[in-house]
This record gives structure tokens, sequence and C-alpha cells, in this order.
């Protein structure tokens, strides 16, 4: 009896994640608009060192931009690693989102096309004085045209299965 209850659970499990597999990779609105924060503040943290020449103070207003994002940004991290976490488990999470973000960094190494110093500026001030909340981050990275690089596709309009996330193992007695 034991046994087959095992087998049992072993079926569901691997009928769960067969069932979920299709859309493990694919990006729901929610992680998009996350990795659009990212993107965002990885755009700014990059004009604020390559601008400050041409414009002195954005090195200070970016520098406040961080503290009051901090929440947004706690937000878009956590929402981004559970994506990577139900695509590579807990512990491929970890390489998965570092990669993401070494990506988009590298990306605003030689800076963007078609927005200047001043732009920047003008981001990183009507975000402070918005108070940088999660959706004023999100829809001046929109705004900005932040655009990061997602590994697979984006998730369909349909109502998607339940995700198995994590798996305990469970004993059964013999």
């Amino acid at each position: 009896m034991t046994t087959t209850i095992g087998k049992m659970v072993a079926a569901a499990t691997l009928a769960a994640l067969t069932v979920t597999s299709a859309n493990a990779a694919c990006w729901s609105p929610a992680s998009v608009s996350a990795a659009k924060v990212r993107d965002f503040e990885a755009m700014l943290r990059s004009a604020s060192v390559r601008c400050s020449k041409e414009v002195p103070v954005i090195k200070a207003a970016y520098s406040r931009f961080v503290t009051l994002s901090r929440p947004a940004f706690v937000e878009a991290n956590n929402t981004v690693r559970a994506h990577f976490a139900a695509d590579n488990g807990l512990v491929g999470s970890f390489s998965a989102y570092n990669t993401f973000l070494a990506s988009i960094t590298n990306s605003y190494g030689p800076g963007t096309t078609g927005i200047g110093c001043a732009d920047f500026a003008a981001f990183i001030d009507a975000a402070n004085a918005e108070g940088a909340a999660p959706a004023v981050i999100a829809r001046l990275a929109d705004e900005a045209g932040a655009s990061p690089t997602l590994v697979g596709q984006r998730c369909s309009n349909r109502v998607a299965a339940p995700r198995v996330v994590a798996m305990q193992q469970v004993a059964v007695n013999k």
C-alpha cells in the first residue's frame, strides 16, 4: 500500500513538472516589469558615471534615487529571482540572475543611443520628485526605453497552471 502511494506521489509530481515546464521559461507581465526596473537602474547608474562632468549634480541625484528606490529594487529583485528560480531551481537561479544583471550592466557601458545626459538627469529628477515608487520607476523605465534582453518568451495571456517551485522529498513508510 505505501509503495503504491509513493508511486502515485512520484507520478503526480512528474505530471505537474511536465505540465508546468512548457510555461517555466516564459516571462509574466510582472517579471517583465521587474526586469525593466533593474534595466532602468543599470541605465541610470551607467549614466551617472558617464555624465558626471557634463551634469555635475547627477551623481548626488542618482544616490538619492537609489536610496528612495530601495524598496522598489528589492521588490524587482525578488520578482526576477523568482522567475529564475522557477526555471533553474534555487541553486541555479543565483547564477542565472547574476548573468542577467551582468548582461544589463554591460549593455550600457558604451552609452545609450538617443538619450543624452540631460535626459538621464531629468529621469532621475522625476523619479526623486515622485517618490521612486515601483509603479513610478516602471513607468519611467518604459519612457526611457528600458528593454532588457529576456531569455525565453513572454507568457501568453491565458491562465497557466500553477508552477511547482520547489519539491520536498516525501518519506514513505515501508
